[in-house]
């Protein structure tokens, strides 16, 4: 699990970091029963956008990576910031292990 909770958080951070113009950011892991909930606060409204890079690319995968190892993720928009958030349970359930 804590292989998955670093990939989330690095993909959350780089983005913060490439695509937003922030000028600061937040990152809160919060410790759930089942699971890490790893939420990247940052000043920009507009939400991240999945994108389909060339197989050559270097850059254009976070989001689809943090799919791929997260239960579940989104996004909630205020005023004024957003949150980005990633769930990685201790356990994937049988389906998606």
């Amino acid at each position: 699990m804590a292989d998955s909770v670093t990939l989330c958080a690095h993909e959350l951070l780089a983005n913060v970091d490439r695509h937003t113009g922030s000028p600061h950011c937040t990152i809160t892991l919060r410790h759930r029963p089942d699971g890490v909930r790893v939420t990247v606060t940052d000043t920009n409204t507009d939400p991240p956008t999945s994108r389909e890079p060339d197989e050559d690319a270097e850059s254009g995968r976070g989001l689809a990576l943090i799919n791929g190892v997260a239960e579940h993720f989104g996004t909630v928009i205020r005023r004024d910031s957003k949150d980005v958030w990633a769930e990685i349970l201790t356990s994937r359930p049988a389906a998606l292990a």
